[in-house]
């Protein structure tokens, strides 16, 4: 624009001789240019604000899920230490663990379309988390306060309790991949 100017001015004479036609035919491009630009300006901003959101949700999202399955895994150590002989906190821990699971369902179901990415990961962990439901349910219908009984299920809960441990690192690992790459 103020090369333009700078054009017009130098060349003093001819400006003298332009009609308002030429005017016209010069300023009207440069306001044309300016609008379109400004516009296009516009239309990229509220882009970029509709793209943050959408990265942001998702991030709440992820973060709030990856907090789920980590109090959970918190939780199924819990379980381990509340099985071992003379400890009295294995019911607590257990339906602190049920109603985790429920969360963690019902979370996922409602926030689907966001973790549809790291679905392989969640139902392999929720098939963990049944059979480990199983094996607790099974010790709270028949624990009859022995202990041959209490050794057999924890013997059982082991089992699954590595596997289930991999699976929610390797769960959590995901989970931490997609936070990262919204960043």
């Amino acid at each position: 624009m103020h090369l333009i100017l700078c054009i017009l001015f130098i060349n003093g004479e001819r400006m003298k001789n332009m009609e308002t036609k030429d005017w016209i035919i010069m300023l009207v491009p440069i306001l044309i240019n300016g609008v379109f630009l400004f516009v296009f300006q516009q239309v990229m901003t509220q882009k970029i604000k509709k793209t943050e959101k959408k990265t942001d949700y998702r991030q709440g999202v992820l973060t709030e899920f990856l907090s789920l399955m980590q109090s959970v895994y918190d939780n199924i150590k819990n379980i381990a230490w509340a099985l071992k002989p003379n400890s009295d906190d294995f019911a607590e821990h257990w339906n602190s663990f049920v109603l985790q699971i429920q969360n963690i369902n019902s979370f996922y179901n409602t926030h689907k379309p966001t973790l549809s990415s790291l679905e392989k990961p969640y139902e392999k962990c929720i098939e963990g988390y049944k059979r480990l439901d199983w094996i607790l349910s099974k010790y709270v219908a028949e624990n009859n306060g022995s202990e041959i009984f209490r050794a057999q299920v924890s013997e059982e809960f082991s089992a699954v309790y590595y596997e289930l441990e991999e699976l929610l690192k390797k769960c959590l690992s995901e989970c931490e991949e997609e936070i990262l790459k919204f960043k």
